[in-house]
């Protein structure tokens, strides 16, 4: 499938985190590790959302548009111009409106500090 407008709009590079065991810290709880799975080409954006009453409260959401052959789900993280970001739930597909086709997926994620 031909995608040169989405090619075009993907063009940061990042990395997919796939959580690969659990490991245990000095005290004895259990950690997660992450291992590099693949390198892709994304788009970050920021999204801002307005909450209560006459938008008192702000929150900022981050969104990661990827290519559509590529999926992730909530324990996977991605590493975005050198800063990791944790996952809000699974990737989402989005489809064209012609052809049902999966044009690209996105995915809601956080900062890791």
């Amino acid at each position: 499938m031909s995608r040169p407008v989405l090619d075009r709009l993907l063009q940061t590079p990042a990395v997919i985190l796939r959580r690969t065991e659990t490991a245990v810290d000095e005290y004895g709880n259990p950690e997660p590790v992450w291992a590099d799975d693949v390198e892709i080409r994304v788009l970050l954006q920021q999204r801002i959302a307005r909450e209560g009453d006459g938008g008192a409260t702000e929150t900022t959401v981050w969104v990661v548009y990827l290519p559509p052959e590529i999926e992730m789900d909530g324990w996977d993280r991605i590493r975005v111009d050198g800063e990791e970001w944790t996952l809000d739930g699974d990737g989402a597909p989005r489809q064209t409106a012609i052809d049902g086709l999966i044009h690209h997926r996105e995915v809601r994620v956080r900062r890791v500090r």
